[in-house]
């Protein structure tokens, strides 16, 4: 039994092959090996053979044949429940699909999701959540169920999710030209000195970043711009989803940047407003 990877089931005296956590049943669980012991005897499928035979993919799904042994108590409660995707490979993913995988491994830059056999998915650190995560790998431990959002699917089979349910997903093609460009248009006329409103959408140690109203864009204001005092922690005077002022520092069209200022001495002579 693997914890954040599945099963490892002998077959025969030379074979074995493995339960990937997504094959433990139809519906994926918060505890997709509560009930399982080394030396069970189960029912599997065989999904796929790879290497000459040497590697085996097996399911305990219900849907497969097998028998789903981790949840034979759901079972008898005779509940209907939905039947999780099958996912063996990125070609089935489409932007902005939502779904459900396993925390695979965690670091200081974010965490990989496994979505399936062989599929996993890059969950960058500001996409971990809306709120600030000091400590990734305690609140993202390998194994942890979660939800997703796929970002990009690359034809390399690479993938790129968040975990942040209400985040807007770029449309793909000519959508998402047209989107780029108005962007684009939108930063080439801010002013330096220009006040915009906005809404704080993450706080990070080195700073916030805000969505700016009317436009599709985000600023990014510097610790060092938050306040006129010294701000050890930005989470500190900001949360997200704040309501703000901002003052425009510095614009870079050539990088699509916006850089924003916080500090109310930039506001002193201007009238508050609603």
């Amino acid at each position: 039994v693997l914890p954040a990877t599945g099963l490892h089931v002998q077959l025969g005296a030379h074979a074995f092959g493995r339960v990937h956590l997504c094959d433990m049943a139809d519906e994926l669980t918060a505890e997709p090996l509560k009930g399982v012991a080394e030396g069970q005897l189960l029912r599997c499928c065989v999904v796929s053979l790879a290497d000459h035979g040497r590697r085996i993919d097996l399911s305990l799904r219900a849907s497969r044949g097998g028998c789903e042994a981790a949840l034979q108590h759901q079972q008898k409660q005779k509940k209907a429940r939905e039947v999780a995707s099958e996912i063996s490979a990125a070609s089935q993913l489409s932007v902005g699909q939502a779904l459900h995988g396993y925390v695979k491994a965690t670091s200081a830059r974010g965490c990989f999701v496994t979505l399936g056999r062989g599929v996993d998915a890059l969950v960058r650190l500001g996409n971990l959540s809306n709120k600030f995560v000091a400590d990734p790998a305690a609140e993202f431990p390998p194994g942890r169920l979660v939800e997703c959002r796929v970002l990009k699917v690359e034809a390399s089979g690479r993938v790129e999710a968040t975990l942040k349910m209400d985040q807007a997903v770029a449309p793909e093609g000519a959508g998402r030209a047209a989107a780029e460009a108005a962007r684009a248009k939108a930063l080439a006329e801010m002013d330096v000195g220009q006040t915009l409103r906005g809404k704080v959408r993450k706080v990070e140690p080195f700073g916030v970043f805000v969505d700016v109203d009317g436009v599709n864009l985000s600023g990014m204001c510097h610790v060092s711009e938050l306040a006129d005092e010294f701000v050890k922690k930005p989470e500190a005077l900001f949360s997200v989803g704040d309501r703000v002022r901002a003052k425009v520092i510095r614009v870079n069209p050539e990088e699509g940047k916006l850089y924003l200022g916080l500090k109310p001495s930039y506001f002193k002579d201007e009238a508050e407003e609603d």
